[in-house]
């Protein structure tokens, strides 16, 4: 494939998104579950199935979870659960612009 310079610039800015800050997300996670003595490959059955579903469709039309639906009551359950501040905010800032795409 070949791509100019500013095409070369946004595909950095997508990898970043799409496999540096994923990852950042698992580390996250694995860290909430090691809170309670989970281990994280339980969670990979699901994160190898939402891989999966890209191969035939958009990212946008596979997304799941509370704040796809719009669900205030889970959104803040879980904003009420998460101990970190840093990570709380990251939560409410993910679930908003999640909820502002899907509407």
């Amino acid at each position: 494939v070949v791509m100019d310079s500013e095409q070369r610039k946004q595909l950095h800015i997508a990898a970043v998104f799409a496999c540096n800050f994923s990852n950042q997300m698992f580390a996250i996670a694995d860290d909430l579950l090691a809170e309670k003595n989970i281990d994280f490959e339980i969670l990979l059955p699901l994160i190898n199935q939402t891989i999966a579903k890209l191969d035939k469709n958009k990212p946008k039309t596979v997304q799941t979870g509370p704040a796809k639906r719009n669900n205030q009551t889970m959104i803040h359950e879980h904003i009420n659960l998460i101990k970190d501040k840093g990570i709380k905010e990251l939560y409410k800032k993910i679930s908003t612009n999640i909820i502002k795409t899907h509407e």
